[in-house]
């Protein structure tokens, strides 16, 4: 066996007998917040205006804010005013009600909690004014039935420190405390009836809505807990040629199933046990659920935990298959109550004016502002306030697991978080501490003023007045940059040193949190983080959200880092919605470059997310048809799919458990068996690619960078040869190819250049460029160096051109040019997509080269957009599109002499033991192996004798799995 143990694995592991007798001992105590009663969240009445939030329109229970008027006499015709954090609600004739309800929570109460609601009025009668506040009983997503507790105007009383107030109105609060009743419960609403009964009292002013908790100190004693390293040592090395989870020294078949709403229980027997899935991920907060909440919380005050939820759930989920292996997904994005007490420490949208509550609900006139947006609770990650206090609640985390009775189960843990659970968590670089940091971080690198000013090209910059700047700022400013997709960066350094910096703290966000795990566990668990997404299509790149830069996932840090395991990816949602034809699955990051840095992809199989039409999200044949090819490319590459369950679909359908039960299976054997790369072909990437990719400032339609991220990839894969994907500078370490092609390597250095020279321009070794590679240097965009990287002159032009061409003599005389997938562009796309095959970008490239051979012509032009010269002994191609023909790339594959697997547009999978198919006709595929074999298909268990060419006969949008070797053979392969 081909085993690779890490040093993690020598440990010695402590015996279970003595992890049961783990002291559960509390810290010695002091008081916490020293004994005063905290402010856990307050909801300002004026931030909830009833408006639409943009992109929002048609989800109307999402308001804020409402208004009911399902009363016997609806005061309609209130006037409503709202000024400075203030709602002045005016009734004009007494005996007028006005009743409006305002979503506050889900906000979890604890017994000893304290509900203030602060008003102002003009002297109200008993009577005029009460109030309703609605408690949920269960937990999000989970609810059992509301319960509601009047608050009649009489508990009106002037708060204690509060100020009286002008104009002749009276500050006055109506305190309402939780007891045993309430205690668990989640304040959901509070629902406000003012009926005034006389024109003196017609005016309400409200302020808001407080909760207050007396401090509690619950802690264990985590030092004395975590001095015992967990009974499971989890780790990722290289194992049989591909990355893989090792359990105490052993690989495990890691693939998994999660719900994102785990409260919603009912899936998980269904897939343990009839899906068959080992391994369980469950997710989390640690904190509060500052975006979403779905989830309860479990960090409720300084040095105050609440695990129950957590308990009850992993103790059920443990009772439905014991032997069960989970995987924690941790949301950690903060605390209302914690930016409360550390307002210096709050991140940048903490207190934003104007906004508040779900989805960031932004106030009139600042819609389409990102300023606007607020959500409590959201701290400064990387300042000293918020790590100390971070760094112990882990260490409470896994202190409590490990000393549960479940805790043995527990074999990872992965940062989840932000806005969509995607690790799309704020990024601060303006708030006063990250400025700090970021003059720090310039000081490090110009040591003097000088030297700024210098690289900035300005002369008033100093250390002390230095500022982040983004790509572009203002309001729409994208059509003043002269080649939007790729800007010219000359004397953009203070963009560029804005940039890296907003990269690393992305990353030291995600690794503190490794840092901290493998700091209470010993090393002994995995650490991974719902970010990877190092080339493939984002979220929000419209004006509306006025994006300022591309924000592709850095990952250089983590990549390197011993604290950090596994990247976790979305299966592409750009080419879902037609088998066969469109995307064939390959990731958005590069899986063997990651495998050389030791680090694991881990693939989020969540559809039928995204797939249009929505009949397809309950569509056998559909459904079972992705499924199998997401687990195809998973297993053959050496990434691990795992099945992410939303709320608007299930995969509890028969069919569904089956398949999954047969892939659970298949890699079960697989993970026995070498899945040596032998690929001829490699991509090549640039880890720091992001820097030089600019924005679409066409925004009236989807953007033109999914061409050049997602579109491309859906050939690589149809050629006929299997391919790798690894970064510039591993090539020196690599094993070498024939073929290597570059992508998206926009700003190659001389550095990079070198290691090209000598890498890949020797031995007959044959490179394919694409697009704009080489084009963007330190001095701005230069065809000159562009035309010296590729080997043959190439003239830019600022003029918008589209991709489509014609094949040349050259490359028409050896290879043929589909219909399906013609030279350039894409035809088949994604809906709302369709126009994507006529797109125009810029700049544009031309070949012209009079040593080259042409190889294609733009349509309707000679100008030449692709082309082929001989260097001695290496060989040059170039292509003005990144979208690369299948046809394009088996002519180069030919050139570099590697092995055609088969001569079809199928999409084609290969390592040392399996071969994958994904079929986009139906007919008959002729797959040539290197050597006679024979084949068995794993899935329908079919038997091919040995032979040099076998003739597969497949259906149309359908995925065959080869193991290359006899059926004999196969079940021979232990599983255990």
């Amino acid at each position: 066996m081909n085993l690779h143990i890490p040093g993690c694995i020598a440990s010695c592991l402590p015996s279970a007998l003595a992890m049961a007798f783990l002291p559960v001992i509390a810290a010695a105590s002091s008081p916490a917040n020293d004994g005063k009663e905290f402010l856990v969240n307050r909801f300002v009445f004026a931030h909830g205006a009833p408006y639409k939030l943009p992109g929002w329109e048609k989800q109307e229970k999402w308001y804020e804010f409402r208004v009911d008027t399902r009363i016997e006499k609806p005061a309609t015709n209130a006037a409503l005013d709202f000024r400075e954090d203030v709602v002045a609600v005016t009734v004009p004739d007494p005996g007028q009600t006005w009743k409006a309800g305002y979503i506050i929570g889900p906000r979890k109460i604890y017994e000893g909690d304290r509900i203030e609601i602060t008003v102002e009025d003009s002297g109200l009668a008993a009577g005029d004014l009460s109030f309703e506040l609605v408690f949920r009983e269960g937990v999000p997503h989970g609810w059992k039935k509301n319960h509601i507790v009047t608050v009649p105007a009489a508990e009106l009383r002037m708060p204690t420190g509060v100020p009286g107030s002008a104009d002749g109105q009276r500050y006055r609060a109506v305190a309402y405390s939780i007891g045993e009743a309430q205690r668990g419960f989640y304040l959901n609403e509070l629902r406000i009836l003012f009926s005034p009964s006389s024109a003196a009292g017609n005016t309400l002013r409200l302020h808001g809505l407080s909760i207050w908790r007396q401090p509690v100190d619950n802690r264990l004693d985590a030092d004395a807990i975590l001095e015992n390293p967990p009974v499971n040592e989890a780790c990722v090395a290289l194992h049989n040629g591909v990355m893989n989870v090792l359990l105490n020294g052993e690989p495990i078949n890691f693939m998994a199933y999660e719900s994102m709403l785990p409260q919603q229980f009912g899936n998980y027997d269904a897939q343990l046990n009839q899906g068959g899935f080992g391994i369980t991920r469950f997710g989390i907060v640690l904190g509060e659920d500052v975006y979403l909440r779905f989830h309860p919380p479990t960090w409720v005050g300084p040095r105050q935990y609440d695990f129950t939820w957590l308990d009850q759930k992993l103790g059920e989920l443990l009772a439905l298959k014991p032997d069960n292996k989970v995987v924690l997904a941790v949301i950690f994005d903060g605390a209302d109550w914690w930016t409360n007490l550390h307002p210096d420490s709050a991140g940048v949208h903490a207190h934003t004016a104007h906004a508040t509550g779900k989805y960031g609900a932004v106030a009139e006139g600042d819609r389409n502002s990102a300023a606007g947006y607020s959500y409590p609770g959201i701290p400064d990650y990387l300042s000293e306030e918020w790590k100390r206090d971070a760094r112990e609640a882990v260490r409470q985390m896994v202190a409590h697991i490990q000393s549960s009775a479940w805790g043995q189960a527990v074999i990872g843990y992965e940062l989840f978080g932000g806005l969509t659970m995607d690790c799309n968590f704020e990024v601060n670089d303006s708030t006063p501490k990250a400025l700090e940091r970021f003059r720090a971080m310039l000081r490090e690198n110009y040591r003097t003023d000088a030297a700024l000013r210098q690289a900035w090209g300005r002369s008033d910059v100093t250390f002390v007045t230095a500022v982040p700047e983004h790509l572009v700022t203002g309001r729409n400013p994208l059509p003043t940059l002269k080649t939007p997709l790729v800007p010219d960066l000359a004397g953009r350094q203070a963009y560029l040193d804005s940039k890296r910096f907003r990269e690393i703290v992305f990353q030291e966000i995600i690794l503190n949190f490794g840092r901290w795990i493998k700091e209470a566990t010993h090393g002994r668990a995995l650490v991974g983080a719902r970010t990877g997404n190092f080339m493939g299509h984002l979220w929000s790149w419209g004006e509306k959200q006025e994006m300022r830069e591309n924000r592709n996932n850095p990952i250089d840090l983590l990549s390197k880092s011993p604290d950090f395991d596994f990247f976790d990816v979305q299966e592409p949602y750009v080419g879902r919605h037609n088998l066969g034809f469109q995307g064939t699955g390959f990731p958005v990051s590069a899986i063997q470059g990651l495998a050389a840095d030791g680090k694991l992809l881990v693939i989020q199989d969540d559809v039928p997310h995204e797939v249009s039409p929505r009949t397809l999200r309950n569509d056998e044949r559909y459904l079972t048809g992705i499924k199998r090819r997401v687990f195809i490319n998973c297993l053959v590459s050496g990434s691990i799919p795992y099945q992410w369950e939303m709320g608007h679909y299930q995969f509890a359908h028969r069919y569904l458990l089956k398949e999954f039960r047969q892939q659970q299976a298949v890699m079960d054997r697989a993970v026995r068996l070498p899945r040596h790369s032998e690929a001829e072909v490699a991509f090549v990437f640039d880890r720091g690619w992001q820097k030089y990719l600019g924005l679409d400032d066409l925004q009236d339609r989807p953007t033109r960078m999914i061409a050049f991220m997602d579109l491309a990839k859906w050939t690589w894969n149809r050629a006929g040869v299997p391919v790798d994907t690894i970064f510039i500078d591993q090539l020196p370490a690599a094993r070498p190819y024939k073929l290597y092609v570059f992508f998206n390597t926009f700003g190659i250095t001389p550095e990079q250049a070198d290691i090209i020279r000598e890498t890949v321009q020797r031995d007959n070794r044959v490179a394919l460029f694409t697009w704009a590679d080489g084009y963007s240097t330190a001095r701005g965009h230069d065809a000159a160096w562009m035309s010296q990287v590729t080997g043959m002159k190439i003239t830019a032009s600022d003029a918008s051109r589209a991709w489509r061409m014609s094949p040349a003599p050259a490359l028409a005389g050896k290879v043929t040019v589909s219909d399906d997938f013609p030279l350039g562009v894409l035809t088949r796309t994604a809906p709302g997509e369709t126009t994507a095959a006529d797109w125009t970008y810029t700049p544009s490239f031309t070949v012209t080269d009079p040593l080259a051979t042409p190889l294609a012509t733009y349509s309707n032009s000679k100008d030449v957009g692709a082309a082929i010269r001989k260097q001695g002994d290496w060989t040059s191609l170039y292509t003005a599109s990144p979208i690369l023909s299948p046809a394009l790339l088996r002519y180069a594959a030919k050139e570099a002499g590697v092995h055609s697997w088969t001569t079809t547009e199928d999409a084609l999978y290969v390592n040392r033991s399996f071969v994958g198919l994904h079929a986009k006709d139906t007919g008959r595929i002729a797959l040539t192996l290197p050597t006679p074999s024979p084949l068995f298909e794993v899935f329908d268990q079919t038997e091919h004798p040995a032979a040099a060419t076998h003739t597969i006969e497949v259906e149309a949008g359908r995925s065959y799995l080869f193991f290359r070797g006899t059926k004999a053979g196969w079940e021979n392969v232990r599983t255990r």
